[in-house]
């Protein structure tokens, strides 16, 4: 009986071990990658709706603070931002920052851009964790 006879039945076993080891690793790998995306998914869909409330809120009181819908308007708790004059010809990046409280969300609305006869407002929400932030923009047409 040979000495040697067991070698290639060792490294075998152990390359096919090495190669089950790296499987396993590699499927882990891609399984937390899994769990961190949908974990993601739904920070961002807090934050996406967060951003869409303080758009809301811009139109809201765009549209009925300005007498365009009057004293029809629904009456809406919009926490903060007050924003008394929405159309201010002045606004841009030094303009007022006007944040949400007390909701697990937040958002933070300022007026990025404006002329005579048209405003850009940009919403920044985020998620409760606040780890995730998403924006949305508007532009809102002043018609004479």
């Amino acid at each position: 009986m040979r000495k040697d006879s067991g070698q290639t039945l060792l490294l075998t076993v152990l390359i096919i071990a090495g190669v089950i080891m790296m499987v396993a690793s590699i499927s882990g790998l891609i399984m937390s990658y899994a769990i961190r995306q949908v974990t993601n998914a739904q920070a961002s869909t807090q934050a996406i709706f967060a951003a869409d409330a303080g758009i809301e809120c811009v139109l809201y009181y765009h549209f009925c603070n300005n007498s365009v819908g009057g004293s029809s308007c629904p009456a809406v708790d919009c926490s903060n931002p007050v924003i008394s004059n929405p159309w201010n010809p002045t606004c841009g990046p030094d303009s007022p920052v006007y944040n949400s409280t007390g909701a697990p969300y937040s958002y933070t609305v300022q007026c990025a851009n404006s002329s005579s006869n048209y405003q850009t407002w940009v919403s920044v929400g985020q998620d409760s964790a606040k780890t995730t932030a998403r924006s949305l923009q508007i532009t809102i047409t002043q018609k004479f």
